[in-house]
């Protein structure tokens, strides 16, 4: 009984060795080319999602710029004294506002502020109109304006003394004679100043024809002050002078 049991058992070891070979047989030859190995499985390629973008129709936005100040600058002025004065404003940026005003100023009117440009021409009837108008304005050029000579024309002259000394701050009354009613200009070339604060005034003479004004010696004015006086109704000019002692 266990002879046939043993002999059993070796007949079913056999027959599975025998089976493995064949399995692992065929196996050998599918990987060795005998049998079509499977094709892999093709990927399609995946593509990304691609965004539509749409820009609306419409003008482009303007640049922003830096935000700017409007300047109101008044117009150039005449003080009491017909000095024509360009006021201080505080500008943002340039101030090329205020020097064209100033530059146009000289360009229109260069006799209100160098001696070395001839005024308009004398109006008598214009003057005759507006007598203390014409008296207000600080016309430096108005010394070099004066009548031909003539028989019927007077002649500028002194009245007292053409020389005259002061103090520092010390006063002195100018006078000549013109003709009466007439305009006369002076101007102090050596600093100084008259009653309207600047260097030159123009003073209506009175019904006998002399004209006075008060000259001072400013801050800063020493030695001799040399002043020209000018009439356009007389011929000649006045030359006057005053002697400022420290």
């Amino acid at each position: 009984m266990n002879k046939s049991l043993s002999v059993l058992l070796i007949v079913v070891v056999v027959l599975l060795a025998v089976g493995g070979g064949i399995v692992i047989a065929r196996a050998r030859d599918a990987r060795s080319g005998d049998a079509p190995l499977a094709t892999p499985p093709q990927l399609e390629p995946v593509i990304p999602a691609t965004e539509t973008i749409t820009v609306a129709a419409g003008p482009v936005p303007a640049t922003p710029t830096p935000t700017s100040r409007t300047i109101v600058e008044p117009d150039l002025a005449a003080n009491a004294s017909g000095a024509v004065i360009a006021p201080a404003v505080a500008t943002a940026g340039s101030p090329a506002p205020t020097v064209n005003r100033a530059v146009e100023a000289i360009e229109a009117n260069p006799e209100r502020f160098s001696t070395l440009t001839a005024p308009k021409t004398f109006d008598l009837l214009s003057y005759q109109a507006d007598s203390a108008g014409y008296c207000a304005q600080v016309v430096p050029g108005r010394i070099w304006q004066v009548a031909q000579p003539g028989r019927d024309v007077p002649q500028l002259s002194v009245v007292g003394s053409a020389s005259s000394e002061t103090k520092p701050g010390g006063t002195v009354i100018l006078a000549v004679k013109a003709a009466p009613g007439a305009p006369v200009t002076l101007h102090s070339a050596d600093l100084g100043g008259f009653s309207n604060q600047q260097t030159t005034i123009t003073v209506r003479a009175d019904d006998q024809g002399i004209a006075s004004t008060p000259w001072v010696a400013t801050p800063g004015t020493t030695g001799s002050c040399h002043i020209l006086a000018a009439c356009p109704l007389t011929s000649g000019q006045v030359e006057l002078f005053i002697f400022v002692q420290d």
